[in-house]
């Protein structure tokens, strides 16, 4: 969490007024759940996926990369005096935003359970990154999906805790390998293992070095180092 290069860039980076300062990485694709960071009336903000048209999402630039591409990961910066400031007095308040949930409820007359299969409930939110064109001067910093996004959004499917238990035993497998360590995989190059590296033994990869690790991972074990 504390990555001294974002922290470094937030406090010192030319271009940084220091106020808000957020990560983003390249969006896998147009539909893809992730707000993104764009450029309105010369502020930065941050667009809510629901709230970007599929022909804006759609656009690719001359390189054929997606045009609205820099996907908000929900790491942001923000500082003390910048709260302070906007809140002094009172007054300032964030937007809140209308978004479509599916909630199960009691049935009055029958008091059972129903589930839902389609939305049917107005959830009202306020999202932090709307103080964004507060700030005079926020910078965006594109760091790794690897190494740094595996969100849990869903129960099953993309995005759940299948997906980003596999996503960071894929990361701890890469980095052990780097020493020499034999990991084994499948044939689309995922992890055949469960491998969870603790903060106390790596933050980075770098941090392995000292470490006394295992000559090999069996296919299908479970470790934690």
């Amino acid at each position: 969490m504390l990555d001294p290069l974002f922290l470094g860039l937030h406090a010192d980076a030319p271009d940084s007024s220091a106020e808000i300062s957020s990560k983003m990485v390249a969006k896998t694709s147009p539909d893809e759940k992730v707000g993104v960071f764009c450029r309105s009336d010369g502020k930065t903000i941050i667009c809510e996926y629901m709230h970007l048209p599929a022909e804006l999402a759609d656009q690719r630039d001359a390189d054929d990369c997606l045009r609205f591409g820099a996907g908000s990961i929900a790491v942001h910066i923000i500082s003390v005096k910048l709260v302070e400031d906007l809140t002094e007095g009172g007054s300032f308040s964030l937007p809140l935003h209308a978004a479509l949930k599916t909630v199960p409820h009691i049935d009055p007359e029958t008091g059972r359970r129903v589930e839902p299969a389609e939305p049917n409930a107005i959830k009202l939110e306020s999202f932090v990154f709307d103080a964004l064109p507060e700030a005079r001067s926020p910078i965006v910093l594109e760091t790794s999906r690897t190494e740094e996004f595996a969100p849990i959004k869903n129960k099953h499917g993309a995005d759940s805790p299948a997906t980003s238990h596999q996503l960071q035993s894929d990361r701890a497998g890469a980095w052990l390998e780097s020493f020499g360590v034999r990991v084994p995989r499948t044939d689309d190059g995922h992890v055949a293992a469960r491998i969870e590296l603790s903060p106390l033994t790596a933050l980075d990869r770098a941090d392995l070095a000292n470490v006394k690790l295992p000559d090999q991972i069996k296919p299908g074990e479970s470790i934690v180092l």
